[in-house]
């Protein structure tokens, strides 16, 4: 596990941002995309153990949430330059700045919450559960 810090990537009031390695490269690309187009992702859910407790959660939590496997980030987008904030209910709404970020971060291989099913707008992940549901198991093994 990993605690990552960054200037775009930030735990929101003082959260810490718990990741796996294998999240490493796709976090990185995010960190890319939110340095070139001036935001800062502010994360509320990271890592998440298999009986905790959600308080405030927009969607009802997977059985195999790429959170249990650090593989996923839940949080706010906001753009540096203006201060204006993205939460669940603006974020990807097609009104606002935050639809390139969105656009480019599945471009860069995340998936975003908000064409699931069920729509979480505020989530992003690296679909491993869903590509290599073999290394989730094993990652599960490891860290749950």
């Amino acid at each position: 596990m990993i605690e990552y810090k960054s200037k775009h990537i930030k735990g929101y009031l003082g959260r810490k941002v718990m990741i796996h390695e294998s999240f490493l490269t796709d976090i990185l690309a995010m960190e890319d995309v939110l340095r070139e187009l001036g935001f800062v992702f502010w994360v509320t859910g990271s890592f998440r153990l298999n009986d905790q407790k959600l308080q405030g959660a927009i969607v009802d939590p997977a059985k195999r949430s790429n959170h249990l496997v650090a593989n996923a980030l839940d949080g706010n987008l906001q753009e540096i330059k203006t201060g204006e904030w993205f939460n669940s209910k603006k974020m990807g709404d097609g009104t606002g700045s935050d639809q390139n970020v969105i656009e480019r971060l599945e471009k860069a291989g995340l998936r975003w919450g908000g064409r699931f099913k069920k729509n979480d707008e505020v989530h992003f992940d690296s679909g491993l559960n869903l590509k290599n549901p073999e290394k989730w198991q094993e990652i599960y093994n490891e860290i749950q």
